[in-house]
């Protein structure tokens, strides 16, 4: 098996990808909002899969698209380079546009641009009608039929709560986040809202409108292709009879799936002829050059690799719903054009390209030599889009180019990036990989740019946040288009092969690019390989790690099979499951601990609620034991779990009865078979999820009132109950002793750890017991892809000491700056207390100094400590290795630090386009 020989060092290619990628601006663009809302019309009467098929036919049909220089794989999600797919049937970014639009293209930093014609046609045509349309409404309706729907209120009382229970400051900073910090902004305050109760059953509860996450089978479409998939569902709508069981649904979702298949082989197409055209015309120059232009001449036009060649198909002419305006780019740097360099209507400037050192000038015979390598590559890209994804791949070029594609056609359906997470790519690519390297056919650099080509690809991910989402969040690269590599195969042999080895190369050559990268480890795994995985923290944060033994055994007792739990993957953050065949809705439904903690200390009501929320436990001043106060909390948590599966419940009924995904669920094993969409229970395994935050918080709230109230005595529980109210202004000395001197989790302290994993036993009893309407059951974890910070803005305080508004735990990991013990202590704490069923993930984060790594025996330390980790049960470990001193100067000056990611809670992020809260929720862990 190759080593890796140039550790941290993209190619020439992958730099010119990554520089051009980080230059791009924020953009918003419009084109798939507008092709949506136009196809709804006209097929509003349509049955629902087919209405779906005939929008994203309609969209790639017209959607513009281009191929950059220097590309191998082409492929695009928006026309503009770095923007995001807006869902606007589904409409979890609706009010945001709506509400936040003059926000996001004015902010100072990291703006949005839009150009003054797509801004009219959004608000005015686009926008408008979807209201009352989207699968947010329809669930919102049916939360209000079955009486989980709050009715927002901010009136004179809960502003009292407020201030009383987080001081005027902290409670005027929390408005400011949530309503802006205008008199104009305050206008907001009923949409915004309505806004937060569309989300949130109660102020503990989250449940966001998508439906994610999950792993397309693109296993299936390198074996089937699109044709193959096409052919398949009209053989079983053949065989289709109409006295089958949901025979309706059947008939339009098999009747749908042709039409999405053969629109992503038609977009597919689109590119091949337009590189076809481009290396056409670039051959034709080049003749031309030949018959007598000057060196210089040749050097002015040189490409530097492959040529730029955007291409808009017309727009249709307006309509009367859609007065639709050509749009122009933002302003950008200018660039000479010249017909080797650009093929775009006049009215479209290309993206330019990314400056580097001078280099020497390039003889005659150089620049032609390279400009007939710009014009063979387009012609081999165009025949690789000619033949996939139609068809099975015949190559490691054509598998990659088909994984893609089927990729960015997917995102554009669903309407969403960061629900669709790749899988196991090394397993996929490994055979065309083998074959064509033996072959001759390819190198291993050649696959070595390719893979970092499809990496900066899945960096494009885009998504708009209201100011407190993005105070406590990241909006570039949070696709979490998650790659998984290594571990065991379907038999039990290992599966890590040479393209693991160039996935991992790669992701630190790029510098993660915040792509997340998961690492299988069994015992099977070569040591050199999860060295070199802890040694691609020299360059990088993002990769994480999963241990297959523990996850294998959970898979199989949640009821897959033994060859598929093998196969597991990881989606978004740290959900693992089967690859390309299950339906598990991993993430996206959160319950707060630390919310059901306060509604226990104050009988189902919370700082910032008007009237009861939870359960009606007892008044906590009349609380005689410590038993009482865990009864307290398991009520109010049973309480919440139940209302929080109906809440699920009537959103997967909004996504089934009209808003399916033909395309994607075409690919999972199950729905073919079946002849049901995913949304209807069509895959292969189907399971709800459940996630919990601020465990951390949690158990050392809990061993702080066993400690200082039932054992030591220093206060009583009414005294206690006081001082959560007031956020301890009264006695900031008995805060500080709850602070450093109770029991704290994440120190191998069985006062503590013992009351995490009693919080962890019953919360997964809780979830477990709910049957998920789709089939299955709902799964537990415990993550919290950095909402844990806005989940503390809006708490009181907590009996650990921590005050009001401030962030709570992450993941399972401990309280930030609460471990003393060292790393070990805290894996000791983090594996017994994620030793309960928390089959859908669990994340741990450390941070280490770079120190750690300095030395030559760095790696294998890191590697045995993750071991030892895994043989006490832990289930997953991620790690930031980087230092205050940098965390620090990033914050102070982000333009110094553009490619620098770290591990947020469950996913990576460029630390320079998080919001400061989460930066510092970042610096306050604990340095090892």
């Amino acid at each position: 098996m190759d080593a890796v020989l140039t550790r941290g060092v993209p190619t020439a290619r992958g730099l010119r990808l990554k520089q051009r990628l980080l230059s791009c601006p924020y953009e918003i663009d419009i084109e798939r909002a507008r092709s949506y809302t136009l196809a709804w019309k006209q097929h509003e009467d349509d049955d629902p899969c087919m209405r779906a098929a005939r929008a994203l036919e309609k969209t790639l049909r017209e959607m513009s698209i281009r191929i950059d220089e220097n590309e191998l794989l082409v492929g695009v999600k928006t026309f503009k380079p770095l923007a995001g797919v807006i869902p606007v049937e589904r409409g979890e970014f609706n009010t945001v546009l709506e509400v936040e639009l003059e926000r996001l293209t004015s902010r100072e930093r990291h703006r949005f641009h839009i150009t003054d014609p797509e801004r009219r046609e959004l608000m005015r045509d686009i926008l408008p009608y979807w209201r009352g349309r989207t699968a947010r409404s329809r669930k919102i309706e049916l939360w209000k039929e079955w009486g989980i729907y709050e009715t927002p209120s901010m009136g004179p009382a809960s502003l009292g709560r407020a201030v009383r229970g987080m001081g005027a400051k902290k409670a005027a900073r929390f408005g400011k986040l949530t309503m802006g910090g205008s008199l104009k902004s305050a206008a907001k305050l009923p949409t915004m809202l309505r806004e937060l109760a569309g989300l949130r059953p109660n102020l503990a509860l989250t449940v966001f409108d998508v439906q994610g996450h999950l792993v397309p089978g693109h296993r299936r479409v390198l074996e089937l292709g699109m044709e193959g998939i096409a052919a398949w569902a009209e053989r079983r709508l053949g065989e289709l009879r109409e006295n089958e069981p949901d025979y309706e649904h059947k008939a339009d979702f098999l009747s749908s799936v042709p039409v999405v298949a053969r629109a992503v082989v038609a977009y597919s197409h689109r590119y091949a002829d337009l590189a076809e055209e481009m290396a056409k015309r670039l051959e034709e120059e080049l003749a031309a050059d030949l018959a007598g232009e000057t060196v210089a001449d040749l050097a002015a036009n040189l490409a530097e690799d492959t040529p730029v060649g955007p291409s808009r198909k017309a727009a249709p002419e307006p309509s009367a719903e859609i007065r639709a305006a050509e749009p122009a780019a933002p302003e950008r740097a200018a660039e000479p054009e010249s017909s080797s360099e650009i093929l775009a209507e006049p009215d479209r400037a290309s993206e330019p390209a990314t400056p580097e050192r001078a280099a020497p000038d390039p003889s005659s015979a150089e620049i032609l030599a390279r400009r007939r390598k710009c014009a063979s590559e387009l012609r081999e890209i165009a025949e690789r889009c000619r033949h996939v994804p139609a068809n099975p791949p015949r190559t490691f070029l054509e598998a990659l180019q088909s994984i893609w594609m089927t990729q960015a056609a997917m995102c554009i359906s669903y309407g969403m990036a960061e629900i669709l997470s790749l899988g196991r790519v090394d397993q996929y690519l490994f055979p065309f990989y083998r074959a064509d390297i033996e072959a001759g056919r390819l190198t291993r650099e050649l696959a070595l740019e390719a893979i970092e080509d499809f990496y900066v690809k899945l960096a494009t991910f885009l998504i708009m946040l209201v100011e407190i989402g993005k105070e406590t969040a990241s909006e570039m690269g949070v696709g979490s288009n998650t790659v998984t590599i290594g571990g065991l195969d379907r038999e039990g042999n290992d599966a890590t092969n040479e393209v693991s080895y160039l996935l991992l190369e790669a992701h630190e050559n790029l510098r993660a690019l915040a792509n997340n990268l998961c690492v299988r480890v069994s015992a099977k795994t070569p040591r050199d390989f999860l060295e070199k995985a802890c040694g691609s923290h020299r360059f990088t944060s993002g990769v994480a790690f999963f241990n297959d033994e523990v996850i294998i055994q959970e898979l199989v007792e949640d009821g897959f099979s033994l060859e598929d739990a093998r196969d597991y993957s990881i989606v978004g953050c740290v959900e693992p499951t089967s690859t390309g065949s299950s339906f598990a809705c991993t993430a996206g439904n959160d319950i707060s601990l630390a919310g059901v903690l306060e509604m226990a200390l104050n009988e189902g009501r919370m700082l910032l609620s008007g009237g009861r929320v939870g359960a009606a436990t007892p008044d906590p001043r009349s609380f005689a034991s410590f038993e009482e106060v865990k009864d307290a909390f398991a009520a109010q948590l049973a309480y919440n779990v139940d209302k929080l599966v109906r809440a699920v419940e009537a959103k997967d009924r909004a996504h089934a009865e009209a808003f399916p995904a033909p395309l994607v669920s075409a690919t999972l094993e199950g729905c073919l078979e079946s002849g049901r969409d995913m949304t209807r229970g069509g895959a292969k395994y189907n399971y709800g999820s459940i996630t919990g935050r601020g465990l951390g918080t949690v158990a050392d709230s809990l061993a702080a009132i066993r400690w200082a109230v039932f054992e030591r005595k220093l206060l009583s529980m009414e005294e206690l109950v006081h001082h959560l109210r007031t956020d301890f202004r009264e006695d900031e000395a008995l805060r500080r002793e709850l602070w450093t001197k109770a029991p704290k989790y994440g120190n191998d302290d069985p006062e503590a750890d013992e009351l995490a994993r009693w919080v962890t036993d019953i919360f997964c009893a809780e979830v477990r017991k709910h049957p998920c309407g789709r089939g299955g059951f709902y799964r537990p974890g415990i993550f919290s892809y950095g909402v844990h910070v806005a989940d503390g803005m809006s708490l009181g305080a907590t009996p650990d000491g921590r005050r009001a508004g401030e962030p709570v735990s992450n993941g399972i990991s401990p309280v930030n700056g609460r471990e003393s013990g060292g790393p070990t202590a805290v894996m000791r704490s983090a594996a017994l207390a994620g030793g309960a069923p928390l089959s859908d993930g669990t994340a741990l984060n450390l941070r280490f100094s770079p120190s750690m790594l300095g030395s030559g025996e760095g790696e294998g330390k890191l590697a045995a400590m993750i071991e030892a980790y895994f043989a006490l049960g832990g289930r997953h470990v991620q790690f930031n290795v980087v230092d205050t001193e940098t965390l620090r100067d990033a914050q102070a000056h982000p333009e110094k630090y553009p490619d620098l990611v770290v591990r947020v809670s469950g996913y990576c992020a460029y630390f320079t386009d998080l919001g400061r809260s989460i930066q510092n929720d970042i610096i306050a862990r604990t340095e090892f």
